[in-house]
């Protein structure tokens, strides 16, 4: 997930911490997640299983994927780029790969940090980090060798209960519902990644993969056996966290929709009811990943 400055412009949009050890830790755990529940570090499939040999990782946050596409592919250069430095827990600052390097930029200014034509483009969890996903789109275009690819891994900014039960007004429900209005506020569309692969026909890729995962707030059967346990419990943790984190900007942009002491009490409940009854009512939210190809002209 991409990290954005805290006196950044954009800062209001992308409200998350960005500046602990404990986000890392936080991020890291979402990482191996995603992993797990994807089936691996990425959906896209290379020629002749050959590693592409020059990998852009696009908000790439902790700098965890890049690290690790690294390691699995010795022969790819990998790049991270973010409008922070990663940071990086100590307990694997040791175990970055020498063809792994990070520089901080805004991928949305001029690619100055990108010399090469690119093989393979990455970005996950960034729809808040980006004003113009068109520009953006056409430039990793641009940028790309005939042939490469880019995947993007990003989702709806809602949770669903299964339970047939739960009411609307239920405080996790009710709480997904401003964070859309937050968004809203910033020109965000809370659905903005169901969209995606239009934008990238509009840039000129051709869609390759189109995956929808239902990541569920508990164990899933669809888990290995030997993690399913952590995975839910994690993913869960996972999903009260960013209420906490986004809850502090929302009483602000959205200061007129309820009292302080309301605010409180919405926090608090959403929590509850995601940390302690997920199993019961059903909760999941809804992922995307989707590679496409840039045409061998």
């Amino acid at each position: 997930m991409s990290t954005i400055k805290s006196d950044d412009s954009t800062a209001r949009a992308y409200p998350l911490p960005n500046d602990s050890i404990i986000e890392t830790r936080r991020l890291d755990a979402q990482h191996s997640v995603f992993s797990i529940r994807t089936g691996g570090l990425h959906r896209a499939s290379f020629q002749d299983n050959s590693s592409p040999a020059q990998v852009l990782d696009l908000g790439c946050g902790t700098g965890i994927w890049a690290s690790q596409f690294a390691i699995e592919n010795p022969n790819s250069k990998v790049l991270g780029v973010d409008i922070n430095p990663p940071l990086v827990d100590d307990a694997r600052i040791n175990i970055r790969p020498p063809d792994c390097s990070f520089v901080v930029a805004d991928i949305e200014q001029g690619w100055d940090f990108s010399s090469s034509k690119i093989d393979y483009i990455y970005m996950r969890m960034i729809m808040l980090a980006i004003k113009d996903w068109p520009a953006l789109l056409k430039k990793a275009f641009i940028h790309m060798n005939p042939g490469g690819q880019i995947e993007i891994f990003d989702g709806l900014m809602d949770i669903k209960a299964d339970d047939g039960s739960t009411p609307d007004n239920s405080a996790a429900i009710f709480w997904f519902q401003l964070s859309k209005e937050y968004l809203a506020k910033h020109n965000i569309a809370w659905d903005l990644s169901a969209g995606i692969p239009q934008k990238l026909t509009d840039a000129g890729f051709e869609i390759v993969e189109d995956n929808t995962y239902k990541m569920r707030l508990y164990p899933d059967s669809q888990d290995p056996e030997s993690d399913r346990a952590w995975v839910g419990a994690q993913y869960r943790n996972d999903i009260a966290d960013i209420v906490h984190g986004m809850t502090k900007r929302m009483r602000v942009d959205l200061a007129s929709r309820l009292s302080s002491e309301e605010w409180d009490t919405l926090e608090s409940n959403a929590r509850r009811e995601i940390l302690e009854e997920s199993e019961q009512r059903g909760f999941h939210t809804t992922l995307f990943v989707r590679v496409a190809r840039k045409p061998i002209v």
